[in-house]
């Protein structure tokens, strides 16, 4: 095609194409038009398409395109629409665009594109349209941009980082702009309003442009910098009242606060130490200096203060908790019986007191909390239990003064918050710790080698966050931890050998941590662990036999072996040469042999022969015919493709199954190629196959007694007779690790209650009571059922009717989780979540198809997934990990 010089207009989209755009295509000089759309493309971007400079539409949108936009890309000065959304760029976004003067429309959006937004398109003074949403850029709107009369602009969605100055002039260039997206101030711009609504702001002197838009420069008495951040407020003799909020310290770029002369009252909050103030005035007001010693240092250190000299008295519990309430949008709170009222604090919700009256814990979960935590909540002195879990608008930093909590024994800030900032080494002081769990938050910075100090401590959760530098070695002081979850980081660095010295653990979760690498530590062979996550890291486990016999011991493990990976391997559903799946015995199989070139050549496919031995006895022999598919130079499990496979009868695939694979027997290839000629190269690659286990299910029917439903009733009675056919368990026979399925139905149990938690419980009772050994499954029908659910690597569960909950109910006795996605609690952060997907392949046998030799495709093997999200993600539904 790229000979076809002559041609203006090549409209290739919406096909089922496949593989790389060729770089020939460059050739096309005359191209006006290039629409390779709605295809299944994928690779880079070829440079060479920089060098039609006569093309003005453009179009790769919706494959699967990687890599880097080419700055060359820059050279088509003509082009009037470039549309590359819906793939797999990444990087920087070149400057070199800002060359396309004629440019009209822009469509950047659903990539993996980061960094700024180059001041070069400010160039692009033609520009209508520009879709730059579901990316990860970062920082503000180039000034250059105000040149540009855009129509349409999208940016916000899926990336938080980007955003428009909140200026005069930049709030006056979106005016009629079709557009989605914060403002760079819009935080200060809440912090301003409440702040007006908590000292009386319809009472000011003067108010102008308050509670207006997001040019904070046209408040009265508010200075900002280029980005429209708040820099100075002064509000001398301007009639405030009431207190000063403690959210002002969310006014991050603050030097100058001047207050004074007003009648405010009551304490200064401690959350003022955040800032970086170089004037303070309160003086002529009735505000007090809490007597905190860091407080105190921080105002020391003003070079511009004048204030009251009024020292606070000491706090209250009461006082505590009413801060509390005001910091965090308590009059919003989903639950907030008796707070601020006159009743005994026992009487509020969430509040536990002792006999002296002083709280010892506060339990506020999933309660719409809205705000920063504050400082002041470091003197509940006698608090032993701190939980402000899943409050999804709660940010901000963890308090340092959090560390003062003396007898705290359980702390939980994570599931879903959006705390920021470091960990403060203060929290190393609370020795009397045994659970915390930071996780799902936006940390930042160093673990604390102080949290070692915790020896106490049975759980440590800081997965999923943006922690970064190497395992602290001083964790391997906790010699009472249990579980250690640091998964979803960007830490860095080998797993210290101190950690082999925790002796309790059970649970190590490393997962996600890219630059995490290096063998697992020797040390590590005397845990006992039950779980072991190391999945999307460089750690490996070193290939000797101690290590594997070790490993053998750990129920869940995700790790990769140290050394070269295997090119060849048998899958059944989905498979990886990093982390090896057990195959199932009987079950057939897909060979998928990977031939590498040392070098680029379009020298084809040779010819493969695979041998199968079971038990030292050969058994099979398949030969793969040679293609002229170009040998690749890496591998690729995301395209069948890009490998040899045939397929191996389910009568080979038995425990004691051993492979030799001989690549091109004939010899006939070049020997510079590099392609290995026996997989492996001496003795045979032993497989991991092994027997699955009877399912042994009881269901038992629960029926509504006010309502009736025979359904459920009658399912399980049908499942009992037919367990094999019936289309109920199709899900639990396809999906899950088992082989025959034994099913009985029990006799139904009426109820008067359908609650999950009644339900549950009462399966439970019915399992031991008959001394059950399998799995029991309640079974519930009609327009009132239980939320399913099981328990995590028991026995027990409770499901609707439908098959694919049956099969993931069953699933979670087995030990599977979650995927980070879909909305489903108790996820397995190890697992990639939506929009962070792993590029594998998997593959299912089409009933009744024939043949077992060559590279055929269509015909014989379903491609279900290439790079899909898991189970719960949006997307196209994929057999489980």
């Amino acid at each position: 095609m790229g000979r076809l010089v002559r041609l203006e207009v090549l409209d290739l989209g919406v096909n089922a194409l496949t593989g790389p755009i060729p770089p020939e295509l460059g050739n096309l000089v005359d191209l006006d038009v290039l629409d390779l759309a709605r295809n299944g493309l994928t690779g880079p971007i070829p440079p060479e398409l920089g060098n039609l400079v006569d093309l003005e539409y453009l179009s790769l949108r919706s494959n699967g395109l990687s890599g880097q936009i080419p700055p060359g890309l820059g050279n088509l000065v003509d082009l009037d629409v470039l549309d590359l959304a819906a793939n797999r760029l990444a990087g920087l976004l070149p400057a070199e665009l800002g060359n396309l003067v004629n440019l009209r429309s822009l469509w950047l959006n659903a990539n993996d594109l980061s960094g700024p937004i180059p001041s070069e398109l400010g160039d692009l003074h033609q520009l209508r349209d520009m879709w730059l949403h579901y990316n990860r850029f970062t920082g503000p709107f180039p000034q250059s941009l105000l040149d540009i009369p855009i129509s349409n602009l999208a940016w916000n969605c899926g990336a938080h980082g980007l955003c428009v100055p909140g200026t005069s002039d930049f709030v006056g260039w979106l005016e009629g702009i079709s557009q989605e997206g914060p403002f760079c101030n819009a935080s200060d711009q809440a912090t301003l309003s409440n702040l007006f609504k908590s000292t009386g702001g319809n009472g000011w002197s003067e108010s102008a442009g308050w509670l207006g838009g997001p040019a904070l420069e046209e408040w009265h008495g508010v200075q900002t910098d280029s980005l429209g951040r708040v820099t100075a407020l002064h509000l001398s003799d301007n009639g405030l009242s009431g207190g000063l909020p403690a959210d002002i310290a969310d006014l991050a770029q603050l030097t100058e606060l001047r207050i004074d002369g007003n009648a405010l009252g009551g304490r200064l909050p401690l959350s003022l130490t955040q800032l970086d103030l170089q004037e303070f005035h309160y003086h002529g007001t009735e505000l007090c200096t809490p007597a905190d010693e860091r407080f105190q240092a921080w105002l020391s250190g003003i070079e511009a203060y004048f204030g009251t000299g009024t020292e606070c008295p000491p706090l209250t519990d009461r006082d505590v908790l009413v801060g509390l309430y005001e910091a965090t949008g308590g009059p919003d709170w989903t639950e907030d019986g008796n707070w601020l009222s006159d009743d005994p604090l026992e009487g509020w919700h969430g509040v536990e007191t002792d006999e002296e009256g002083r709280v010892v814990r506060l339990s506020l979960r999933f309660n719409n909390m809205i705000g920063v935590i504050p400082p002041e909540l470091g003197g509940l002195a006698k608090l032993e239990h701190l939980n402000l879990s899943v409050n999804y608008d709660l940010s901000g930093p963890i308090p340092p003064e959090l560390g003062r909590l003396a007898k705290l024994e359980y702390l939980d800030l994570g599931g879903g918050n959006r705390l920021s900032g470091p960990i403060p080494p203060e929290l190393g002081s609370l020795t009397n710790l045994r659970w915390v769990r930071l996780s799902g938050n936006t940390l930042t910075g160093p673990i604390p080698g102080s949290l070692g100090l915790l020896t106490n401590l049975s759980e440590l959760d800081l997965g999923n966050n943006a922690l970064s530098g190497p395992i602290p070695l001083e964790l391997g002081n906790l010699s009472e931890l249990f579980s250690l979850k640091l998964g979803r980081n960007v830490l860095s660095g080998p797993i210290p050998a101190e950690l082999g010295g925790l002796h309790h653990l059970r649970a190590l979760e490393l997962a996600r941590n890219p630059a995490l690498a290096g063998p697992v530590p020797a040390s590590l062979r005397d845990l006992r662990l039950q779980s072991i996550q190391a999945g999307g890291t460089g750690l490996c486990v070193p290939r000797e036999v101690a290590f594997e016999a070790w490993l053998e011991t750990v129920p869940e493990r995700w790790i990769a072996w140290c050394g070269d990976r295997p090119t060849a391997y048998l899958t059944q559903a989905v498979q990886s040469h990093a982390h090896p799946v057990p195959l199932v015995a009987g079950d057939e199989a897909l060979l998928r042999v990977f031939l590498t070139s040392a070098r680029g050549t379009t020298v084809g496919m040779p010819p493969v022969r695979a041998r199968f031995y079971v038990d030292g006895i050969e058994r099979h022999t398949v030969d793969i015919t040679a293609t002229a598919t170009p040998i690749p130079t890496k591998v690729d499990e995301g395209d069948l493709g890009k490998s040899a496979n045939a397929r191996i009868p389910g009568r080979i695939v038995r425990p004691g199954l051993e492979m030799v694979v001989e690549i091109d027997p004939d010899g006939t290839l070049e020997a510079g190629l590099g392609v290995p000629r026996r997989i492996p190269e001496t003795g045979r690659m032993a497989l991991d196959v092994r027997e699955t286990p009877v399912l042994d299910l009881t269901l038992i029917p629960f029926l509504l007694s006010e309502r009736p439903d025979s359904a459920a009733m009658r399912t399980a009675n049908e499942m009992a007779a037919d367990p094999v056919g019936h289309d109920g368990l199709k899900e639990t026979r396809d999906l899950l690790p088992v082989g025959s399925i034994e099913v009985t139905a029990h006799p139904p149990v009426v109820t008067d209650h359908m609650g999950s938690h009644i339900v549950l419980p009462q399966v439970e009772a019915i399992r031991a009571i008959e001394g059950g050994k399998g799995h029991y499954m309640g079974l519930a029908s009609g327009r009132v059922t239980p939320v399913p659910t099981a328990i995590v690597g028991g026995r027990i569960s409770v499901s609707n009717l439908l098959p694919e909950t049956i099969a993931h109910e069953l699933g979670h006795n087995m030990s599977l989780w979650h995927a980070p996605c879909g909305g489903a609690g108790g996820a397995r952060s190890a697992l990639p979540g939506a929009g962070r997907l792993d590029r594998c392949l998997g593959v299912r046998f089409r009933k009744g198809a024939v043949g077992g030799t060559g590279n055929s495709r269509s015909d014989e093997l379903l491609q279900l997934a290439v790079g899909e999200r898991l189970p719960l993600c949006q997307g196209t539904r994929t057999p489980p990990e």
